[in-house]
């Protein structure tokens, strides 16, 4: 039995992270700059559509009066 067959495939994780050692910092940063631009908009949108929501519950009923 060659003694390669022991050693187990990496995970999913540590090919990720073998991939990100790999990229370039300046790269790496744009794509984080991206991916966090993304996220705050999505989040950002989402808070607005909540608080732009006509009131239905009894508590804004409550305190309109």
């Amino acid at each position: 039995m060659p003694a390669d067959s022991l050693i187990p495939e990496p995970i999913f994780i540590e090919r990720i992270y073998a991939l990100l050692e790999r990229i370039p910092k300046p790269l790496m940063l744009a794509i984080a700059a991206v991916g966090h631009y993304v996220m705050e908009t999505r989040m950002l949108n989402g808070i607005k559509r909540r608080a732009e929501r006509l009131p239905t519950s009894s508590i804004a009923k409550t305190n309109d009066s």
